[in-house]
C-alpha cells in the first residue's frame, strides 16, 4: 500500500513539474518558435521567414505544458508597407512547436 502512495505521489509530482513547465521562459519560448519557423522555411525560395525589421516573436501566455507565443512573419518579396503575417504558435515543455505555417 505504501508503495502504491508513493508511486502515486512520484508521478503527481513529475505531472505538476511538466504542467509548470519553469524551463519554458519567455525569451526560451521565443527563440524556439522563431527558430523552429525559420528552419522549416530554410530550404524554400523566397519562403516566410521572422528575418527584418519588428518581426520575430511579440507576445508570450504560459499555459499548462509549455506556452504560447504570437510571431509576426514575412512571405516572398516584400513591398514597403506590406503589413506583417501573423501567428500564434504553441511551444510544448519538450521545446517542440506546434501549429506554424509550414511550406
Amino acid at each position: 500500500m505504501q508503495k502504491k502512495i508513493l508511486t502515486f505521489i512520484i508521478i503527481a509530482v513529475i505531472a505538476g513539474l511538466f504542467a509548470w513547465s519553469p524551463w519554458i521562459t519567455q525569451d526560451t519560448a521565443s527563440m524556439l518558435a522563431e527558430t523552429q519557423f525559420n528552419k522549416a522555411w530554410n530550404t524554400v525560395i523566397d519562403g516566410c521567414g521572422t528575418h527584418g525589421s519588428d518581426l520575430g516573436a511579440k507576445s508570450f501566455r504560459k499555459d499548462l505544458f509549455g506556452a504560447f507565443v504570437t510571431m509576426d512573419y514575412q512571405c516572398g518579396l516584400v513591398m514597403p508597407d506590406e503589413p506583417a503575417l501573423h501567428t500564434t504558435v504553441y511551444v510544448s515543455f519538450f521545446g517542440t512547436t506546434f501549429d506554424y505555417p509550414k511550406p
